[in-house]
């Protein structure tokens, strides 16, 4: 009888472990890329986020650091500074410079919906008294974020939640958390503050 060479190859089980130990590194290497795919999807978010802020608080400080000191004639003979602020709402006369509405000078109102939604209305001036808010085209400016307005009327003063003086604040705080971050405070100074009325 004649020997049999042995067989040349793998062994079931030896083909069995390597097909075992394949697929759990192309395992490891879907995850892996997964996680990466997630990673740059949180990335691209968070950097859209913030270039989206960047450009509202570039327009909230361009139409605030403009805010003019115009009065309007109340109903009983005494004029009111058309700048009125409070927590979720601040509504002044600037110039407005936008593509999608008209120049020149505008009632502007910044507001918080109750929703998340940071949202600015446009009325032109000097159309003050006739203003109906609720009428008006509303645009949103952020989404998603919890602020608050505050108001400082000189330099090392406490903050205010509501700003009903006849003059400009020397400071006006936006305050806002997105995405579930602080961000720093927004911090704009008036052109056209005049400590004590000077």
């Amino acid at each position: 009888m004649m020997k049999r060479p042995y067989a040349k190859g793998f062994t079931l089980v030896e083909v069995i472990v390597s097909l075992a130990v394949l697929s759990m590194i192309l395992l490891a290497l879907v995850a892996s890329m997964r996680m990466l795919a997630d990673t740059q999807e949180r990335l691209n978010e968070r950097v859209e986020a913030t270039q989206r802020f960047q450009a509202v608080s570039g327009f909230l400080t361009d139409v605030v650091r403009h805010a003019l000191p115009l009065a309007s004639h109340a109903e009983d003979n005494s004029d009111m500074l058309l700048f009125e602020g409070a927590e979720e709402q601040l509504t002044l006369v600037a110039p407005v410079r936008s593509a999608g509405q008209v120049s020149g000078l505008q009632v502007v109102r910044f507001q918080l919906d109750g929703t998340g939604r940071l949202l600015v209305l446009f009325s032109v001036f000097p159309d003050v008294e006739e203003v109906r808010w609720d009428e008006l085209e509303q645009h949103v400016l952020l989404d998603g974020v919890e602020a608050r307005f505050a108001y400082r009327a000189e330099a090392g003063g406490e903050w205010l939640d509501i700003w009903d003086s006849d003059e400009l604040p020397e400071l006006v705080r936006l305050r806002v958390k997105l995405d579930r971050s602080q961000w720093p405070d927004l911090l704009i100074r008036p052109l056209h503050f005049s400590k004590g009325g000077s």
